[in-house]
């Protein structure tokens, strides 16, 4: 018997604490609790519930899936077998490495033996290690051309997705008359309408280009917004405004209605002693990334069971999105936020085929649809033993006295490998938009009423090849990927050179979008809409220096200035 081992058990029949042994040993106390357990010294809940299992026939995958929790954890709480002391517990892919290895190791023993079985005649040994050679050939060239696919996919998602976006930011005016129009160009440094225009990474998320227009527009992000697409357009998306069409979507184009806006502004954290321009430039920079809940397609999907069961005479109608908000008690044409702008909004050299669109969508759909209900279930049931180890928790801590932080540990590892297989279950379960639309509509203070037409001017594409190595992998170094042809295009194929692409790719590695042009002044919160904006800068522009001064005072603390910085200044 290994001497450590004898150690372990005298020491803990000294100190009857595992603890205590490991720190005295100068050991681990994993080792000597297996030491123990093996020892029939020491169990707990948790080593009982994984010996009754493994007395089942159950492998430590099966009873880690069983238990929800990690391998190595039930490894942890299993007793040493015979010859095993002394080694650590490797993982899966460490043992099917070195398995790995040892066929190959064997394969070319073989191979040096394979002049002396020539030799003796012994055919069918040859045969055997022919055989043995050609299984494992077969092998590498599996798992060399399960690399190439993913290589080959990253190679297609970097074509696929652009460098950078061009974007033309314009504010609805249909409704302003002559005279506002004049004020508008007198005073407002109008030349055609209120606009900006936008280079964004491709990468950038409808979320981030939110807190850019904001920045563009001279607003506060102090009322609601949304996005949405154009009514003809969202008709056709929904196949004629069914609400069973647009059901389907939610989670992958549109947001269940909601007023959870704790998860909605996830990361609306701005406080009173921050910078709020240095704020909003964190906001619309990247990386970006979506940190809330409700957007996910599983988590859309479960308020579209209860839509569904409340509502159940309204799913096969085809009917007008505004009669829907009736019974929504929202907006149902809002989008989510979510995606990249990239895989929503169509590049000018694109015009939707809505029966291309609908074939495409219909294929990453039911990629999810298909395994949507176990999904739920699966879901649901974790959800629900998340609940029971919660309410477990809360016993053992509204107890008198100190809570024992050894018995909570277990608690504690089971919501961890909880959360985590949630949440991978949710990511892995989303479905990829197809770009669908010519432009987007986004909304801010619903009550002035602002509305920002967004189409996309222009998009820049990496089409170069790259280099690989023997094995399919694409050769990178310090700078990046290597490059074997390099070549850059625009969105109508023309290719771009010099100090534009430089520019370019500055975008796309900074992550933080640019506006190259502006035209009119910065607008106003609680102005009044454009019509309010209009009688706003008559008045600063009047004969009333008390009005002036009234006015000017309330929209600096607005942060309104009416003085206009450069283009490449303004985000």
């Amino acid at each position: 018997m290994d001497e450590l081992y004898q150690q372990i058990i005298d020491t803990y029949m000294e100190t009857g604490s595992v603890k205590k042994t490991a720190e005295s040993l100068n050991s681990y106390p994993i080792k000597v609790r297996r030491v123990l357990i093996t020892e029939g010294l020491w169990h707990s809940k948790t080593s009982d519930q994984i010996a009754e299992l493994s007395k089942q026939g159950l492998n430590v995958a099966e009873i880690a899936e069983k238990l929800i929790i990690s391998e190595k954890n039930v490894q942890s709480y299993m007793p040493y077998s015979r010859g095993q002391y002394g080694g650590e517990a490797r993982s899966n892919e460490a043992i099917r490495s070195e398995g790995y290895r040892d066929r190959m190791k064997k394969a070319a023993q073989n191979q040096v033996t394979k002049t002396e079985a020539k030799s003796k005649k012994q055919t069918d040994g040859i045969q055997a290690q022919k055989k043995k050679l050609e299984e494992l050939r077969t092998e590498r060239e599996l798992l060399l051309n399960e690399k190439k696919k993913l290589w080959n996919k990253i190679e297609a998602e970097m074509k696929r997705i652009p460098m950078a976006m061009e974007l033309h930011l314009e504010l609805d005016m249909k409704y302003v008359d002559e005279r506002e129009t004049e004020i508008l160009k007198n005073y407002g440094r109008m030349e055609k309408s209120i606009s900006r225009d936008f280079i964004v990474p491709g990468n950038m998320t409808l979320h981030a280009l939110h807190y850019a227009i904001q920045k563009a527009f001279g607003w506060e992000n102090s009322h609601l917004h949304s996005f949405v697409p154009t009514e003809e357009e969202f008709d056709k998306m929904t196949d004629g405004s069914k609400v069973s069409e647009w059901t389907r979507q939610v989670g992958m184009y549109f947001r269940f209605p909601s007023e959870n806006y704790d998860d909605i502004y996830w990361d609306d954290d701005y406080e009173e002693d921050m910078s709020f321009k240095s704020w909003l430039k964190r906001k619309y920079s990247g990386p970006y990334e979506y940190g809330g809940m409700g957007e996910h397609y599983l988590m859309s999907q479960l308020e579209v069971e209860r839509f569904r069961k409340n509502f159940p005479e309204i799913q096969n109608k085809s009917t007008d999105q505004r009669d829907w908000n009736v019974y929504m008690e929202g907006q149902c044409e809002e989008m989510i936020e979510r995606p990249m702008l990239c895989t929503i909004l169509n590049t000018p050299a694109e015009k939707t085929d809505w029966t291309k669109w609908k074939q495409e969508k219909e294929v990453s759909l039911k990629i999810v649809e298909n395994e949507r209900k176990a999904t739920l279930q699966r879901f649901q049931t974790m959800q629900h033993k998340m609940d029971l180890i919660a309410e477990k928790w809360k016993k053992l801590i509204s107890k008198k006295g100190e809570p024992n932080r050894g018995r909570l540990l277990p608690y504690f590892e089971q919501m961890e490998e909880l959360d985590r297989a949630m949440r991978t279950l949710i990511v892995d379960n989303n479905p990829e938009p197809i770009p669908a639309l010519s432009s987007l509509i986004y909304r801010y203070d619903y009550g002035d009423g602002w509305e920002v037409k967004i189409t996309c001017t222009n998009a820049w594409f990496d089409c170069s090849t790259y280099a690989r190595d023997e094995e399919g992998n694409m050769k990178s170094d310090r700078n990046g990927f290597v490059q074997e042809k390099a070549l850059y295009v625009d969105a109508f194929g023309n290719e771009i050179i010099g100090d534009f692409l430089d520019k370019i790719k500055a975008i796309k590695k900074k992550e933080k979008p640019i506006c190259t042009a502006w035209d009119g002044m910065n607008l106003v919160d609680d102005v009044g809409g454009i019509g309010g904006f209009c009688e706003f800068l008559e008045t600063i522009n009047g004969n009333n220096l008390e009005e002036k001064r009234s006015y000017k005072t309330w929209a600096n603390s607005l942060g309104w200035t009416g003085r206009m910085s450069k283009p490449e200044n303004i985000l």
